[in-house]
């Protein structure tokens, strides 16, 4: 296990990070939800008991604590939130949760329960089409600051809304109405596609310094090919399947982004540090700056040609190099690239087995 501060120059995240898509499930039917493909059918998946225990397992090999955040579809839904929430808590894991705020308070207190000390954030999504009477969320979410005081637990409560331009004027009531409370909203632009929506001059002026989370001036603007990013081993994403991914973005080498299968957890790929960001702008651009920017995964430092040319390649044309340091692949690999992460480490990267 790596314990170093910086690897070739780059700063460690704080934290270590794990997102999961325990369900696709929801019983919301979000007129803007990006997990409805063009003819308006949801994807169907649901995190295994089987999965859920692998997962556990693998946080396990990792040997280190994590911040792991439960999504949807709407979590609450989920069968075994429960069991994966008390042994995440067990193990000492931060918990974070995104829910629709839909479920019965009482069911909301008893996950925080279980949860305990572990939880640190709560995020509540407002979908406005959703709630017939916007007076029931604020009432529960008067309930849930108030459980909170009584806990005494210090989980952060993060009230969020996506805006349209619609919605807009709904939004800026509930802007309005939540500050009034020691809360503040979170303005979320529409993503769909693999874009974000862009709004009239005058909406995204109002909303600009009011919580919006992604500026007009960087949505669908930026490029981060080749930039040093810690994915893949500071931070996974996975799948309601059970698939590993190193982040949300398709890369162009799938080896570098499908890591593996809570199938199997010793042979899950853990990348040995920050390597280049091989997002395809032409197919899945990254909009990381949204979430690992601000977590410091995705550094401001570019990858040279020759060791970008490395992960991008090299890596497909031997797929089962073998031993702790391969010679080959230190006389193969670019010298540029060797200044890099790379080859005193491969031995690191297939079927890695933390301990």
């Amino acid at each position: 296990m790596h314990c170093e501060k910086e690897i070739a120059g780059i700063a460690k995240p704080k934290r270590n990070y794990l997102d999961v898509k325990i369900t696709y499930a929801c019983n919301f039917k979000c007129e803007y939800c990006y997990q409805f493909d063009e003819f308006g059918r949801r994807p169907v998946g649901v995190l295994s008991k089987k999965h859920a225990e692998a997962l556990l397992k693998f946080l396990d090999r990792l040997g280190e604590p994590y911040s792991v955040t439960l999504a949807g579809g709407e979590p609450f839904v989920y069968p075994h939130l429960d069991f994966l929430v008390e042994n995440l808590a067990r193990r000492g894991h931060e918990i974070n949760i995104i829910t629709n705020f839909s479920a019965p308070i009482d069911r909301i207190k008893r996950f925080i329960s279980l949860a305990g000390n572990s939880l640190s954030s709560f995020s509540t999504s407002v979908h406005l089409s959703q709630w017939d009477d916007i007076g029931k969320y604020h009432e529960k979410l008067g309930q849930l600051v108030e459980f909170r005081r009584e806990s005494g637990l210090k989980f952060s409560i993060l009230p969020t809304c996506v805006l349209t331009e619609e919605n807009a004027e709904r939004v800026k009531e509930l802007y309005y109405a939540i500050g009034k409370t020691e809360l503040s909203l979170e303005v979320q632009r529409v993503y769909y596609g693999g874009q974000y929506a862009t709004y009239p001059k005058h909406i995204d002026e109002f909303f600009a310094d009011k919580g919006l989370d992604v500026p007009d001036d960087v949505a669908n603007k930026v490029n981060f090919f080749g930039n040093k990013c810690w994915c893949g081993s500071k931070f996974f994403y996975i799948e309601s399947d059970g698939q590993i991914r190193r982040c949300y973005t398709h890369q162009s080498n799938s080896k570098t982004y499908e890591l593996g299968s809570l199938d199997d957890v010793d042979g899950i790929t853990v990348l040995p540090g920050p390597i280049p960001c091989l997002s395809d702008d032409k197919i899945s651009p990254c909009v990381c700056f949204k979430h690992f920017q601000r977590q410091a995964f995705l550094s401001d430092i570019k990858a040279e040609d020759a060791e970008i040319e490395f992960w991008n390649k090299y890596m497909r044309e031997n797929p089962e190099p073998e031993g702790e340091n391969t010679p080959h692949a230190e006389e193969k690999a670019p010298e540029q690239a060797k200044r890099g992460i790379i080859p005193s480490l491969w031995g690191k990267i297939f079927k890695s087995k933390r301990k």
